[in-house]
């Protein structure tokens, strides 16, 4: 919910665990009206957290699959066997 209310800039709602279960139980349909929002924007951010880990990954990963020198078996770089002839 955290990150939900930070993603939208809402102030959220400071409750525990304890308190949120305790309103579910004495009236739900209270718990949902105050819950709702806060709630609908945690679900949001969980559905894009896959989304901006695809977007950081694969370009994250061509960039050191493309940059980073590759190291043989031996232990030496591949860039530095031809300095060494």
């Amino acid at each position: 919910m955290r990150l939900g209310n930070r993603l939208f800039g809402t102030g959220g709602l400071s409750l525990t665990a304890e308190q949120v279960f305790s309103m579910v139980r004495q009236n739900p349909w209270s718990a949902i009206t105050t819950l709702g929002v806060s709630t609908f924007h945690a679900m949001i951010a969980w559905l894009l957290a896959p989304v901006a880990f695809v977007l950081l990954y694969f370009p994250a990963h061509y960039a050191f699959q493309r940059f980073a020198p590759v190291i043989d078996r031996g232990g030496k770089s591949q860039v530095w066997e031809s300095v060494d002839r």
